[in-house]
């Protein structure tokens, strides 16, 4: 599930004393349920400083400028713009953030074996705060197992420098770009007090919890892929279902065996690999289902004119709207 509102509007609704984080919850919000236990119990046990899924500068309220104590139900969302397309084969959401002096652009691709999100962390006001991107914040079942290099073992928490992946409750967590992350296992609990005025004060049982969040250098791309593998394994596979490639200007992710691509342009560029050669007169993401015959196209900025997208000699033109564009998504046939 992934939870974003953009700035046209108003935050999810806080009333009568009643869903009082709720102005927390619209910016990027990312929940991989599996089991259907992973977040039972979570609102009250939260850092809600790290939500997973959220970028922000390390240590304030997850992108939220205003005391949520004194929100404000008028008070606009924080999205430039936030938009998405879905079809039963997969699905591709966009998110342009701007807050605290972070620019912040997200993608989000779904598809039957995974999800892959890419975080591009474009600016911030001062240079000397250290900004991060929450990747798991859910409850702990069983053993975390943490992949600096081939050889894995299990995790009692700490920071984990040049991380290749993670595997936790049958999911297994790429990092493409191996990042430092940080590993964080605490016993927690709360009250549903904190969250709605209409239940007591009484604390629920603690729960064992499980938060991973990576650290995000100013004017990188932070990627990391969600894979569910239903079994434990004892080295990251060199067979997993997928290929990581990139270029100068563009990363992309290929499922040879869903026929899958998604790929994120960060300009005008031509991508080539396995799939054949896709090229793009704008910075674009794409997911092209083959299988499903779908075309998945989302851009994000006022530099985004008239697309040409070319797919091994195919092309597709989208004519956009005058005046200045926050952003868009299509989806169109193959």
């Amino acid at each position: 599930m992934i939870k974003l509102s953009s700035a046209r509007v108003l935050p999810t609704e806080t009333g009568n004393d009643e869903n009082l984080q709720a102005a927390a919850l619209s910016h990027g919000l990312c929940l991989l349920r599996v089991h259907g236990q992973e977040f039972e119990d979570m609102p009250v046990r939260w850092d809600w400083s790290l939500l997973p899924g959220s970028t922000q500068v390390a240590g304030r309220p997850a992108e939220i400028p205003w005391d949520i104590t004194k929100f404000s139900p008028m008070q606009p969302c924080l999205g430039e713009y936030t938009g998405g397309v879905a079809t039963c084969s997969g699905s591709l959401a966009v998110h342009d953030m701007k807050v605290e002096g972070l620019h912040v652009l997200k993608y989000w691709f779904a598809a039957h074996k995974g999800i892959a999100s890419i975080t591009h962390v474009m600016a911030s006001r001062d240079n000397k705060e250290p900004v991060r991107t929450c990747v798991i914040a859910q409850n702990r079942r069983g053993a975390i197992h943490v992949y600096p290099d081939r050889n894995g073992g299990p995790s009692q928490g700490g920071v984990v420098p040049s991380c290749q992946a993670i595997w936790h409750d049958d999911v297994l967590w790429i990092f493409p770009n191996r990042p430092t992350i940080e590993v964080r296992l605490d016993c927690r609990s709360g009250t549903w007090w904190d969250i709605t005025r209409a239940y007591g004060h009484e604390k629920t049982a603690p729960a064992e919890l499980l938060e991973v969040w990576a650290n995000t250098p100013l004017n990188t791309v932070l990627r990391w892929i969600a894979i569910p593998m239903h079994h434990r394994i004892d080295t990251p596979p060199s067979d997993l279902p997928l290929d990581l490639l990139s270029g100068d200007a563009w990363s992309a992710c290929w499922w040879p065996g869903q026929q899958l691509l998604q790929l994120v342009f960060l300009d005008i560029a031509e991508a080539s690999g396995p799939w054949g050669t896709v090229a793009v007169s704008a910075p674009v993401v794409l997911q092209i289902d083959r299988t499903a015959c779908t075309l998945h196209v989302a851009g994000l900025g006022p530099r985004i004119g008239n697309v040409s997208i070319a797919i091994d000699g195919r092309t597709y033109d989208l004519a956009m709207p005058d005046g200045e564009n926050k952003g868009f998504a299509v989806t169109l046939p193959l």
